[in-house]
């Protein structure tokens, strides 16, 4: 009989696969907007390539794995109940298709209320959305996989509702934190000034004087 696992290893095995898929997501992104900027001529050696992949896990890792988080946590509690009625075989497989329905809900939820038209520059192109999905479906994979031998276990069935009901408190605080963020920023003094014109994706911006988003 399979020994019911305690709360702290399934979050164990949940957190790993969370870590994966961020640091995944973050690598796939940092990939694609260097390839960008090649193709417009820019040459990237592979030291600047490594700095530039770490430096993005560094600063823009914690955004993207709140981002992440929200969806991975809803489509794998989803993935282990319904995995119940299907039998212990599916759950890897259902882990992993959840995973990357996940992050394609939340991307095209945040962009709904994101001020750029695409948050996730890499999402931008089918190739760059499908390879951002397939970070997702290999950290679901992941969690499936080292929760397989426990799907007996009524601790999970208990986990994956919490995760449901935490997840379901923050996708209905998103719109919250946008109009929150955009009544900071209107209370702030500012001018437009048209410094170019005719970008399809504008993705970056550089000021001399150290300013960089």
């Amino acid at each position: 009989m399979t020994q019911q696992p305690s709360w702290v290893m399934v979050i164990l095995r949940f957190l790993i696969a969370l870590l994966v898929g961020v640091v995944l997501g973050r690598i796939v992104q940092t990939q694609f907007n260097l390839a960008a900027l090649q193709s417009m001529g820019v040459e990237i050696p592979l030291g600047l390539r490594i700095v530039s992949t770490r430096e993005d896990l560094i600063h823009f890792g914690p955004v993207y794995a709140v981002l992440f988080s929200v969806g991975f946590v809803l489509s794998q509690a989803a993935a282990m109940l319904i995995s119940r009625w299907l039998g212990r075989g599916w759950l890897a497989p259902m882990c992993a298709g959840a995973g990357a329905i996940g992050l394609l809900i939340t991307l095209l939820l945040v962009n709904q209320i994101a001020p750029m038209l695409t948050l996730i520059a890499a999402t931008r192109e089918t190739s760059g959305l499908l390879a951002m999905l397939v970070t997702a479906g290999i950290a679901g994979l992941l969690f499936g996989l080292l929760c397989r031998q426990a799907t007996s276990s009524g601790g999970l069935r208990s986990f994956a509702s919490m995760m449901l009901a935490v997840g379901g408190v923050g996708l209905a605080g998103y719109p919250h934190q946008a109009q929150a963020q955009s009544a900071s920023a209107g209370d702030l003094p500012y001018y437009i000034e048209t410094v170019a014109e005719g970008l399809e994706h504008p993705w970056s911006l550089s000021a001399q004087g150290g300013f960089d988003c």
